[in-house]
């Protein structure tokens, strides 16, 4: 497993939730899912300057704010001191794709979902990725609450598409049969 795979890994389930905003939108489980912003930076958790693997000097311990969204990493990362923050925070941008319909994050090994293109849901949104003409989203449960929507994994490259492009519902409808599995890769 490469380095940015596994620190998706590190970082799922630590998204904070709670917004240090007040303009938050509610989700479908009434718990708030911070606005999304073009907000990308490290945020040093250190005064302590440590020697990283990538060769840089930088903070012992950081966390990243990426689209708007505090994302804390496990403490097992900085055992290993594999790449400084910013070195970090630029593959996770590069390997990643953005959320059309919340604008949060995808990361790399995440199962995706696909949405209809309704111009007036999805108005001013340039960073939207679109797959044989529909939206690309997320799996979060403000987006896609029952994961019928559930299509491809993105694998840090490219979509994989799972049941031939189409949809868990498109795949349920079409054969007649229950459709089962996992979103990872």
């Amino acid at each position: 497993m490469g380095l940015f795979a596994w620190f998706s890994r590190l970082v799922r389930g630590t998204l904070n939730l709670k917004s240090q905003r007040e303009d938050t939108e509610v989700c479908f489980d009434e718990k708030p899912l911070p606005l999304a912003t073009d907000e990308i930076r490290v945020e040093n958790q250190s005064e302590e300057l440590v020697k990283w693997k990538c060769g840089h000097l930088a903070p012992a311990r950081f966390a990243h704010i990426i689209y708007g969204a505090k994302y804390e990493l496990y403490p097992e990362y900085f055992g290993e001191r594999l790449a400084c923050g910013e070195c970090l925070l630029a593959k996770l941008i590069e390997r990643s794709l953005r959320c059309g319909k919340c604008g949060h994050i995808i990361f790399q090994d995440e199962g995706l979902a696909l949405y209809v293109d309704d111009r007036k849901l999805f108005v001013n949104r340039y960073w939207i990725t679109f797959f044989e003409g529909s939206v690309v989203g997320c799996m979060r449960t403000d987006c896609c609450p029952s994961g019928a929507y559930f299509f491809a994994n993105w694998d840090g490259e490219k979509i994989v598409p799972r049941f031939g492009g189409k949809t868990v519902f498109g795949e349920a409808m079409s054969t007649g049969k229950p459709v089962c599995g996992s979103v990872e890769l």
